[in-house]
């Protein structure tokens, strides 16, 4: 486990430097399928380290050599959902293999790292609301959104919930965004 740990460490600032690079150059920009009309978004969040909540690192490994990364959802809606049932998936296939004891259980931190994760946010950026969003008809994400709530609040956080196509521009341009259903 502690393998898993330093490993996911090392790839999640490999992952970052990446970031960095793609960021400073329109070419890789255009490469990574980056909507240009977002471009200058992108850069200055990424200029004012704006927040993230959570990333997950798809590994292959036999547990023998090095892990190796497939890919990397980060802030994704469908990785929450994917990394539990992906996770039990393997441990179900390990205790059917023999190569763990019969009796043993799925083991993450998942859910204690994002209530940590939202009460460091609401420690560093002073909020006490969170409002939190995900397409209609999307029962997964909803899902998923619903259980990020659940999370903030352990976290001491109040949450408000609202469709992404209820979201708009205030009537004036000096006004935020604004419910608009």
């Amino acid at each position: 486990m502690e393998k898993l740990e330093a490993v996911t460490a090392e790839l999640h600032q490999m992952c970052l430097q990446v970031v960095e690079k793609v960021i400073a150059s329109d070419e890789l920009m255009t490469k990574f399928r980056i909507p240009k009309h977002t471009w200058g978004f992108v850069r200055q969040s990424w200029k004012t380290n704006q927040p993230s909540l959570y990333s997950r690192l798809d590994l292959a490994w036999d547990g023998v050599g090095e892990p190796k990364l497939l890919e990397n959802n980060a802030d994704t809606p469908t990785s929450l959902y994917e990394a539990a049932f992906f996770q039990w998936i393997w441990l179900e296939d390990q205790l059917n293999a023999g190569k763990l004891p019969a009796g043993s259980d799925q083991f993450n931190s998942l859910q204690e790292k994002l209530i940590d994760r939202f009460g460091e946010l609401r420690e560093q950026f002073g909020f006490q609301l969170l409002h939190m969003a995900c397409c209609r008809d999307t029962v997964e994400d909803r899902g998923t959104v619903q259980y990020l709530q659940d999370c903030a609040a352990e976290a001491g956080l109040a949450t408000e919930f609202l469709y992404v196509e209820d979201i708009g521009l205030g009537e004036k341009a000096s006004l935020p965004i604004c419910r608009i259903r």
